[in-house]
This record gives structure tokens, C-alpha cells and sequence, in this order.
């Protein structure tokens, strides 16, 4: 104008845009009763962690899958919202047990699971009696009752060997289930010869 470039500017105060977007990421990655992962997001990381795995090579990692063994005895006789408690609990503990490292997640009722990274079975079978420990003396206090929870737990190991998220999520699970099979309230490594007990399993249930 008369000569001379003149430029406009336009100012948008977006912190509450943003805010709300970064709520939504929240609420879409977490569980909203305990603020862990969720089972969504944990997925999506188990994927990615499978993969670099098998890009890096010498990477180990693991996974444990935690179910609780008393916990339906608390839904069932005590109510659902005592049992929401024992999960607030519970997560608070394996919160504390973790390291930084660690991913949490909830992806059920009553079952977690923790990704481990950079570390080998054998220790990985140590983490897992380390937070079966802490859950065998977690004691759930509902109305002067006094309720014992404790948890099993599978491990299951992610190599280059290993084909896909799917296939550990499955050892891991089956691991638990073996676990409980065992007598309960302790914790199991997946192995080979696993898989024919995956079948006799298949066969009971059938």
C-alpha cells in the first residue's frame, strides 16, 4: 500500500484446542479406572517391540501376564465396586514394583500385563516372582473382613525368533493358565513343550 509491503498477523490462543486433544490421546492410550495402559495401546507397543526385536537381534525382551486368583471371590461375594478397589490396588502395587522401563497395561477384568525390556528369561522369571510376591502379601480389607488375592503369573520371552505379537501374547497367556493349573499363586516360563499342553487344554475344554 502507497508503496510499501505491509503484512497482517493473526494470533490464535489454541492451549485449550491442544488441551483437549492431548486428553483424548490419554483416554484413547489408558484404562480409566486405573490409568494404566490400556489393552489398545499395549498391543499397538507389543507389535513394535516384537519388530525391533527381530531388527536389532540381540535384544531380549519379555512379557508377563498377571491374573489375579481371588478375584472373582471379591466381585461375586463383596460387589463389583470392592472389586474396582482391589484393581486400583493392585495397580498402585505393580506401579511401585516397575521400573521406569516397564510398561504396564490393563487389558481385562482382572488381568495386567508388563513388558520388560532389554533382559534375558531367567531374570525375567525373577521380576515375575518379585511382583508375585508383592501381590501374596497384598491383603484386600473390605468391612473388617480381610481377603488374600495374590496372582498368577506366565512369562513368556520375545527373541528374533519370535513370528508376531499374537503368538507371545498367547505363550504368555497360556503360561498363566499353566501356572494356575499348577496350584496357583506362582509363576511359569513358557517352553516348547508347552504346546502340548496347549492341546490337552483344547481337548479338556472341547
Amino acid at each position: 500500500l502507497d508503496g510499501k509491503r505491509l503484512y497482517t498477523g493473526l494470533v490464535a490462543d489454541i492451549s485449550e484446542r491442544k488441551a483437549m486433544l492431548d486428553n483424548l490421546r490419554i483416554m484413547a492410550e489408558h484404562d480409566g479406572l486405573t490409568g494404566l495402559f490400556n489393552r489398545s495401546y499395549f498391543q499397538q507397543e507389543l507389535e513394535r517391540v516384537v519388530e525391533r526385536v527381530k531388527r536389532a537381534g540381540g535384544i531380549c525382551c519379555s512379557l508377563l501376564y498377571i491374573d489375579l486368583d481371588n478375584f472373582k471371590y471379591v466381585n461375586d461375594t463383596l460387589g463389583h465396586a470392592a472389586g474396582d478397589r482391589v484393581i486400583i490396588e493392585v495397580a498402585g502395587i505393580l506401579n511401585k514394583r516397575a521400573r521406569k522401563s516397564d510398561l504396564i497395561a490393563r487389558i481385562g477384568g482382572d488381568e495386567f500385563t508388563v513388558l520388560l525390556f532389554d533382559t534375558t528369561p531367567m531374570l525375567s522369571v525373577q521380576v515375575a516372582e518379585s511382583f508375585r510376591a508383592r501381590l501374596a502379601d497384598y491383603l484386600f480389607k473390605h468391612g473388617g473382613e480381610q481377603i488374600d488375592i495374590g496372582c498368577s503369573i506366565g512369562v513368556a520371552g520375545i527373541s528374533p525368533g519370535t513370528t508376531s505379537a499374537t503368538e507371545v501374547l498367547s505363550q504368555a497367556d497360556l503360561a498363566c493358565h499353566l501356572a494356575k493349573r499348577g496350584g496357583r499363586n506362582r509363576v511359569h516360563l513358557y517352553n516348547v513343550e508347552d504346546a502340548e499342553s496347549a492341546a490337552a487344554m483344547a481337548i479338556d475344554m472341547g
